[in-house]
């Protein structure tokens, strides 16, 4: 699955070497920012959605998790600061654990009965998916639903000036995710982690080639060993007449516990301006390794004010 996800990200720097020998010589709109022609120029969008992500994670009970956003973002010149404020619902094995970027954990002491001796529960099994959580028959019968407020994530990025006009664009971005969501519920771990990450952009006429370099880290949470891991992504962006863009991404994030899984997932997203002020973007996104979603599909509506 490794392998598919290389050659995914191959076949999408080819197209743009194609599409850069045929494309003409006007530069595309970048993928997610909308334009702020001025260093001093500034806008406000208000946003929300819905995204259905469901997969197994190694395991052999599915987890289904439905999110509801409530997205803010402010952008000022090159610098944009983003408030994502989630509501949850999950329904899967009861010790399944939802610790953001699309990954889920098995918590062995939420999926223990009082009578298990087994000694599961230190959290260094070894795998960041659900198999601890659910290799026992009886356990693995019992799922659990529970909803709530997830945990509330917050983003702040900065577009690096550009040394050429049709030269590379590099934007660097930190995200912290507070710990909101409720770990007796299970809806998360109660504790932050945050991240930072460089995107690296060049444009090819209509095409655009994309990467992602960034390292994630973990507040310190009790009974799971979790660890700092880095994750990258890489793929292109075809722009329409319209205000219209099409995106194929492929990433890959190293695991978060010791000795697990890769995490590697192909997204295709579509996203479109109307009238100016409102923007339309539908995603969706296939897993090609145990650790990540079998499959999940979204839909963001934001206006920009």
């Amino acid at each position: 699955m490794k392998h598919l996800c290389i050659r995914t990200a191959l076949g999408a720097i080819a197209m743009a070497l194609v599409g850069a020998a045929t494309a003409q010589t006007t530069p595309a709109t970048p993928a997610e920012s909308p334009p702020v022609d001025s260093a001093t120029g500034s806008e406000f969008e208000v946003g929300t959605g819905l995204e259905l992500v469901s997969g197994k994670y190694g395991g052999s009970v599915r987890v289904d998790e439905l999110s509801v956003p409530l997205i803010l973002r402010q952008q000022r010149g090159r610098l944009g600061l983003k408030l994502i404020v989630p509501f949850v619902h999950l329904s899967g094995p009861s010790g399944a654990v939802p610790i953001g970027q699309g990954a889920v954990i098995c918590d062995d002491r939420r999926s223990r009965s009082g009578g298990d001796k087994r000694g599961r529960g230190s959290g260094n099994s070894g795998r960041n998916d659900l198999d601890d959580c659910d290799d026992d028959p009886a356990t693995a019968a019992q799922r659990s639903t529970r909803s709530g407020l997830g945990d509330v994530q917050i983003e702040i990025a900065y577009a690096v000036p550009e040394p050429a006009a049709a030269g590379p664009a590099l934007e660097l971005i930190g995200k912290l995710k507070l710990g909101t969501a409720s770990a007796r519920k299970g809806l998360g771990t109660g504790k932050h982690s945050g991240s930072l990450q460089a995107d690296l952009s060049q444009g090819f006429g209509s095409f655009r080639v994309l990467g992602t370099l960034g390292y994630r880290v973990f507040q310190r949470v009790d009974g799971m060993a979790l660890k700092n891991a880095p994750f990258g992504a890489v793929g292109g962006e075809w722009a329409f007449d319209g205000g219209a863009t099409l995106k194929l991404v492929c990433d890959h994030r190293r695991p978060v516990e010791a000795g697990a899984r890769a995490a590697n997932e192909v997204t295709l997203s579509f996203e479109r301006r109307i009238g100016g002020a409102w923007r339309l973007e539908a995603y969706v996104l296939k897993g090609l390794s145990d650790a990540s979603a079998d499959l999940g599909t979204g839909l963001v509506i934001a206006r920009r004010f």
